[in-house]
């Protein structure tokens, strides 16, 4: 084999270790939805909590490892769920909460200041979870 070759070689092998697969990019984007989630329910707790019949819309803040169309490419989601038993889309309502309706709920914005505000630890997160390395 000559120079060339092994050089490329011995960048492909850096490259592979540099670039995450889509399990280890799971790993790394779940560690980041965790912060997320953890700190919306904080905050939803604070801001919105409300006894009732059913779970507490903090109850029903879900992480999943794949994204929004549920394919698992290496992305997570943090949102809201969709209670089938009692027909609830806590999203929906969380929605409201957040922007508001037209006339009768000022929206207080928490979800967006929430992600606003937990971006730096996302981010933490997922850089300690990077540098720790493999599976």
């Amino acid at each position: 084999m000559n120079d060339l070759d092994e050089q490329l070689l011995e960048m492909q092998k850096m490259l592979q270790q540099a670039v995450p697969d889509t399990e280890r990019k799971t790993q790394i984007t779940q560690a980041g939805a965790q912060v997320l989630k953890t700190n919306l329910e904080k905050v939803t707790k604070q801001k919105h909590y409300r006894k009732g019949e059913h779970k507490h819309l903090a109850d029903n803040i879900v992480s999943q490892d794949k994204d929004i169309d549920n394919i698992k490419n290496g992305n997570s989601v943090v949102g809201f769920n969709y209670d089938k038993t009692n027909k609830i889309d806590w999203g929906v309502r969380a929605m409201f909460l957040n922007n508001g309706t037209s006339r009768h709920l000022v929206g207080d914005h928490f979800v967006d200041e929430t992600v606003s505000n937990s971006k730096q630890d996302i981010f933490k997160a997922m850089v300690k979870e990077f540098e720790r390395g493999g599976n």
